[in-house]
């Protein structure tokens, strides 16, 4: 854990502008009042998870506004999700509002105005993912900021996640995008079928040569690593899952009499399996019998 800015050495009365100063300098362009009297002290922590950012925030009743002046002058294209620890808390985007307190969440980000009222002392948990990682679904995704959230499921992870501090890896902030993007795509919050998604993915694009675990990951805006961890307790690897269903494929379309026509090394090429000598072997291995077998065999009937 990193401590970006505290206000506990500052007299009650000093504290509102450093620490209006300290959100324009750790997050981005917004506006920051302090409405108690003799504000408590604030403090702002980090924990950085590869592309994501764990933020703690504490401090007394406030007021935030993030203004279209502000994201003209500079917009990070933020998505934040935040869990109330303690404090109520309303947030504004979109024509949207919403109340939350201690054990619920509500997001909103960067790149529209909003605004966010502490109405007392407050201890915030924020999840600051990159909005280019929410994949295609983002605008979907932005359209429910400003509303809450189900924290039965991501509080708890979420906390868990800060607490586990400089633990933290590259999955675990595979594991945050992908439930943030869960709590704002489903009705009831659920851990995304991501193996589901990507063997779906794998059968729709068999005939693609660049099809292998990178390309995959990408498309899942996932880590290749994460990928493979995904696969750990299936019964093949993801390339061996493909070597699988482009076998498979092949066996289909030579048992097919209206491809009989066509040649095995053209139903082979169609998924992408290039290599003739490589082919028959991997087939039979699979199978049992050669390419060339499998077809005399069925003629033979």
């Amino acid at each position: 854990m990193t401590v970006l800015f505290d206000t506990a050495a500052l007299r009650p009365r000093e504290r509102p502008d450093p620490w209006a100063q300290a959100h324009e300098r750790i997050f981005f362009p917004i506006g920051v009042r302090l409405t108690a009297d003799d504000p408590r002290p604030g403090r702002i922590d980090v924990h950085r998870v590869g592309a994501v950012s764990a933020f703690r925030v504490t401090s007394d009743a406030s007021v935030i506004r993030r203004s279209a002046r502000g994201i003209a002058a500079l917009d990070p294209e933020q998505f934040l999700v935040a869990t109330a620890l303690k404090g109520t808390t309303r947030i504004e985007q979109g024509g949207r509002s919403t109340v939350f307190s201690a054990g619920e969440l509500s997001s909103w980000d960067s790149s529209h105005p909003f605004a966010v009222t502490h109405t007392d002392a407050f201890d915030l948990l924020l999840i600051v993912v990159p909005r280019a990682l929410l994949g295609p679904r983002r605008d979907a995704i932005c359209a429910r900021t400003a509303t809450r959230l189900d924290g039965a499921l991501a509080g708890p992870f979420f906390e868990q996640v800060w607490r586990g501090g400089d633990s933290a890896n590259e999955d675990i902030a595979d594991a945050l995008i992908a439930l943030v993007r869960a709590l704002h795509t489903h009705a009831t919050p659920r851990l995304p079928g991501l193996l589901g998604q990507i063997k779906a993915h794998v059968d729709e694009h068999l005939d693609d040569p660049a099809l292998g675990p990178d390309s995959i990951a990408r498309a899942h805006f996932i880590s290749t690593r994460y990928l493979h961890k995904l696969f750990a307790a299936e019964d093949a690897s993801v390339s061996e899952l493909i070597r699988r269903r482009r076998l498979d494929a092949c066996r289909r379309d030579l048992l097919d009499p209206a491809l009989a026509h066509e040649t095995i090394s053209a139903i082979a090429r169609r998924w992408a399996l290039a290599n003739p000598a490589h082919f028959s072997r991997a087939f039979r291995a699979a199978y049992g019998c050669t390419p060339s077998e499998l077809r005399g065999l069925i003629a033979a009937e």
